[in-house]
């Protein structure tokens, strides 16, 4: 332990004499081999301002120490091999070594402010055409001038819209099918989770989240906090109902509210270990229920259905009720929108 002991700080304090820059903002090392005869070790090193957090140059650093002959220890005083590389060449290492260019053939990074980005997302995503995209992609990316153009022609977000009325209209399928269930529109709805508005950015990361394993769709707001939208059934003829002189929404819109209730309680009650392992800001949540379509309510009219609904609301906190028409709706009027802005855009 004690040689150990002595080897690292060795090391540490011939890193610091090297890497003693200006700028320097951050050092992280991996010691990659420590064997009889050699010692090696990968550190990234990160410059910038501190003050203001901006990164300028990120630079890899691959070293082996030989060990001295007799007493122990290694030569730290000089180095036998050595390799470095700086901002994209790191990227491309970093794509050898986790396997994305296992294929032979000529390999094109994608800049993340680039508008090829979009166009690439969207494949790997599975949401347009494998073999059309794929040649046109190859093509742009080896044409700086086709990129600029890209840019001013917004086919990123064409290509967006045209996936988004897609998915739309396959929500609007599985919604209107009296015989659909549950799951069968929360599966739409997992790929689909865009049509809950523009103030959402992603939805949770489902996996290894025991507790949101529960909840149908956790969406993570513009805030980075947590919104949860219920999903049920849309084939709900009773939503709504008369009482008395009135009009009240239904047994399982009050079973599904209550539900949601109990689901905003639990976050409430753990919302200081999901923040800290999760990173999500579930204190005071809201929620979403989706349930019912008037088009399955005979009694009443879509007005009546609205209004009952609305009235309902207006008593609740952080839960709102909303139909499937209404789901389906927003989201047309917001591809409506989109595409006319598009149009303006492009005519500008």
């Amino acid at each position: 332990m004690a040689d150990q002991a002595g080897i690292v700080g060795a090391l540490e304090l011939r890193l610091r004499s090297e890497y003693d820059a200006p700028g320097l903002m951050n050092t992280e090392q991996v010691v990659v081999k420590k064997g009889p005869q050699a010692y090696k070790t990968a550190t990234l090193l990160t410059f910038g301002d501190k003050e203001t957090g901006e990164i300028r140059k990120r630079e890899l650093r691959v070293q082996t120490w030989r060990a001295k002959s007799g007493s122990g220890g290694f030569e730290f005083d000089k180095t036998e091999n050595a390799w470095h590389c700086v901002d994209e060449e790191i990227d491309r290492v970093t794509t050898l070594l986790l396997g994305e260019a296992r294929s032979s053939g000529n390999f094109s990074l994608i800049a993340a402010d680039s508008p090829l980005i979009g166009m690439a997302l969207l494949l790997e995503q599975g949401h347009v055409d494998e073999h059309e995209i794929t040649k046109l992609t190859g093509v742009i990316a080896s044409r700086p001038e086709i990129v600029e153009a890209l840019a001013e022609t917004n086919l990123v977000a064409l290509l967006e819209l045209q996936r988004h009325e897609q998915g739309l209209a396959r929500l609007r399928e599985v919604v209107e099918d009296p015989t659909s269930t549950e799951p069968d529109i929360q599966r739409v709805l997992q790929d689909e989770w865009w049509v809950f508005g523009g103030r959402f950015i992603a939805p949770a990361n489902r996996r290894g989240i025991t507790l949101l394993d529960q909840f149908d769709i956790p969406l993570i707001r513009l805030d980075g906090s947590l919104h949860v939208a219920e999903i049920k059934r849309a084939n709900v003829p009773h939503l709504i109902e008369s009482h008395r002189s009135h009009l009240i929404v239904g047994v399982e819109v009050h079973r599904a509210t209550n539900q949601t209730i109990n689901y905003l309680r639990s976050l409430d009650e753990q919302r200081s270990m999901i923040s800290t392992e999760l990173g999500i800001d579930c204190r005071r949540s809201f929620a979403t229920v989706v349930v019912g379509h008037p088009m399955f309510v005979e009694e009443f009219t879509a007005e009546e259905v609205s209004e009952t609904i609305r009235t309902y609301n207006s008593h609740l906190g952080r839960i709102e009720v909303i139909t499937y028409k209404d789901l389906v709706d927003g989201a047309e009027h917001a591809l409506a929108w989109s595409a006319e802005l598009d149009k303006g855009t492009n005519a500008d």
